[in-house]
């Protein structure tokens, strides 16, 4: 809200406010946010002869943030080498650098420039920024200008990553090949952040200063035996042996200091320590595996797989994990009676079954171990804290794929796939008791559902002069919790307390009190309040008034009903126009901001959200509303978690367009340049929504809460190759 329109809607609630405020305007979203340029450039030679072939390329990329205060910086460079020492003998080898950096010292603005008044002045007389700590008047509850902190507060990162791979192969015969890949990463972070003493985050500690410091190096060696034979110019055989180790070591520490100097930029300039830390971390995986496959004739194909692997995340008995997996498919279009019917181009049917095995867990989570973070009487203290659980294991996936791919007038390519996934044995951090002396145990339990349908169409509308072809694909996925633990039939999330996991239902279920709107008497919050009897059965509905009174229960999903995106490419001679569009539909968003920014007066010292298209405020006796009267400290906690908040999240959004042009061949020839390519286009450039929020696009759970919009960006370019 504008100034006029946050002292009207208070003044009508009955506040005594300044009369001068009205005509304050400071538009804070305008003052946070700014039109930002980025650039990339990248350049790359290639060559060699018949032994011998090299690439070498290097990218600068720099990004200005929407947000101000905020960019990144990053140089890479990459070298690939490719030699026959033998026939029979090859050697490879790719080498690449990259080094990050980007600063946010916008201090706050993302979310203060939706709580911060209207009628608080942003500069001084000179133009300066306000300090709100000394300033004459402040009418925010929280003393927080963004502007006056940018000037001192930074927060900067600073990433490098070293990446080599070696690959050897080796012909052992005409049908007998072994090769051996070995890569290594290293990767280094330091992030460092400064609250000054002048600014509101530095104030209490006499100005602070942070460093966190992260060093990991990983390693991986897979190495396979591959074989593929012939026989009889119709049996087709192929498969492999491998064996894959990978290593990752991982090494952090960081300290907080307090008592900082102006302009200090050093732990050591602290006049006292606040805190240190620091982790040390290893993790092993290893996998041993075999493939195997046949077709007759490129006709019939046939498949199967095994795999054993192991990791250092899982309980000392259970380490090692079987997996397995076998299809077969059917390439129709290569038998006589269908290579008669012109319109097929091809078709092939496929059907599949296997498993899979996750290992998203924490590292040490299934040793029995102790904290060592406590002191007893100045003595080092130590506490149990991981619970020992030597038989938890990987978390099995169990999938059923059936396909079919059809192309027709060598111009309409078509794919269709029914697939089911059964997660079991799923890790999860059970909660224990307070007096089990742990927070939780990670086990083996419950089991998921997923199943769905996915489409793919690609078709070549126009093939003359002007060319037209179309890409479009749709996804459907429905899924259910078909288990939980110890017999339990639903739990609440601890951490949110927006979902439920509950047995039969789809498990990104939000679970809440139920909005029933507005009491257009009083202008009221209601919600829905469930009648049960003696056995808990829901034998009727009501509404309540009383926050507390009304009924748990599950109001929507997280989970669309289908998404997918289409890409319509249009060609004539040297121009190419292409247009990308993406779209979700049937899933629901629950805006957490709203809970902060449309609480109905009571968070009554920060701003407002305005009303929303057809959206309405009780005012009188009889007015149908959708929101509740606007009272000073608030309606009844309207303004708390309710599907009141619950919106629709579909939407459709224009990606990206491109249009490029190439130069012509005559006109490069006189350059000796081999070709050329100017482009113009943009991202994000339309979204049509129901949803009031700044973007409905979020995670896979569903909520929206304050975060960095998603920017419309316009760009030209140009390539060359010589």
């Amino acid at each position: 809200m504008n100034g006029t329109d946050l002292y009207d809607l208070q003044k009508a609630a009955g506040a005594t406010l300044d009369p001068s405020l009205r005509n304050i305007n400071t538009n804070w979203q305008k003052l946070a946010f700014q039109n930002a340029t980025n650039q990339n450039y990248e350049l790359s030679t290639s060559g060699g002869n018949e032994k011998t072939k090299f690439y070498l390329g290097g990218n600068y990329y720099k990004e200005d943030g929407i947000l101000k205060g905020t960019g990144v910086e990053r140089f890479s460079a990459r070298l690939n080498l490719d030699h026959n020492i033998t026939d029979k003998f090859r050697i490879s080898a790719n080498f690449a650098g990259t080094q990050t950096s980007d600063h946010d010292n916008s201090n706050g603005s993302l979310y203060q420039y939706y709580t911060n008044l209207p009628w608080d002045k942003a500069y001084d007389e000179q133009g300066k920024p306000v300090n709100p700590l000394t300033a004459a008047t402040w009418y925010g509850r929280d003393m927080t200008n963004f502007l006056y902190d940018q000037q001192y507060n930074y927060i900067k990162n600073k990433r490098q990553s070293l990446e080599a791979l070696v690959k050897l192969e080796y012909d052992i015969t005409k049908w007998l090949s072994f090769s051996s890949t070995n890569r290594a990463q290293y990767y280094h972070f330091n992030q460092e952040s400064n609250g000054d003493v002048r600014t509101s985050s530095g104030t209490d500690d006499r100005g602070n200063l942070y460093n966190y410091y992260q060093d990991s190096a990983s390693y991986i060696s897979s190495n396979l035996l591959k074989a593929r034979y012939t026989i009889n110019k119709v049996h087709n055989i192929d498969g492999l042996v491998g064996a894959e180790f990978q290593q990752a070591n991982l090494n952090d520490i960081n300290a907080k200091g307090k008592g900082i100097l102006q302009g200090v930029e050093v732990l050591d300039g602290t006049s006292s320590p606040m805190s240190i830390g620091g982790t040390k971390i290893a993790r092993a995986f290893n996998s041993y595996f075999v493939q195997a496959n046949y077709n007759y004739n490129y006709k019939y194909y046939f498949t199967s797989s095994f795999r054993r692997d192991g990791s250092s995340k899982f309980g000392a008995n259970q380490q090692y994990g079987n997996f397995y997996a076998f299809g077969a498919s059917w390439a129709a279009s290569e038998e006589n009676f269908i290579k008669q019917i012109k319109a097929i181009t091809n078709l092939k049917l496929r059907a599949s079954y296997g498993t899979t095995g996750n290992a998203e867990i924490g590292d040490y989570s299934a040793i029995g171990a102790y904290s060592i973070n406590t002191q007893y009487n100045g003595f080092p203290g130590a506490y149990q804290s991981v619970y020992n659980v030597p038989n938890l294991s990987w978390e099995k996936a169990y999938n059923t794929n059936i396909g079919i791919d059809l192309g027709l007038f060598n111009r309409i390519n078509l794919t269709v796939e029914l697939y089911q996934k059964d997660n079991k044995d799923l890790l999860f951090n059970v909660p224990l008791p307070a007096t089990d002396g742990y927070s939780y145990i990670s086990q083996n339990v419950g089991s998921v559902r997923n199943k769905g349908l996915e489409i793919n169409l690609s078709t070549d509308n126009l093939v003359g002069a002007f060319k037209w072809s179309t890409d479009f694909n749709i996804g459907f996925n429905k899924n259910r919790v078909t288990e939980l633990y110890t017999g339990k039939n639903q739990i609440v999330d601890p951490i949110s307390g927006y979902f439920i996991l509950q047995q039969g239902q789809d498990m990104r279920s939000f679970y809440m009190r139920k909005w029933a709107g507005v009491d257009p008497a009083n202008g009221d919050p209601l919600w829905e309040k469930l009648v049960t009897d003696a056995n808990g059965n829901v034998t009727g509905k009501t509404t309540t008034n009383n926050y507390n009174d009304a009924s748990l229960q599950i109001v929507g999903s997280a989970t669309p009903k289908f998404f997918g995106g289409m890409r319509n490419t249009f060609s004539y001679k040297n121009f190419q126009l292409s247009a990308f569009l993406a779209f979700v539909s049937g899933n629901d968003v629950y805006n957490s901001t709203r809970e902060l920014m449309d609480n109905d007066g009571a968070y009554y010292t920060y701003n407002m959200m305005s009303l929303d298209k057809d959206w309405s405020r009780w005012e009188k006796p009889g007015d149908v509303a959708t929101h509740p009267k606007y009272t000073i400290k608030g309606n009844k906690n309207s303004h708390k978690p309710s599907s009141r908040f619950l919106e629709d999240g579909s939407y459709l959004r224009l990606r990206n367009v491109n249009l490029s042009y190439a130069l012509p061949k005559a006109w490069l020839d006189r350059a000796h340049i081999g070709n050329a390519r100017i482009s113009i286009g943009g991202d994000n450039l339309w979204t049509l929504t129901k949803f009031s929020g700044l973007d409905p696009e979020v995670d896979d759970r569903g909520i929206n809460y304050i975060k960095y919009p998603s920017s419309t960006k316009w760009f030209a370019g140009l390539e060359i190759n010589f």
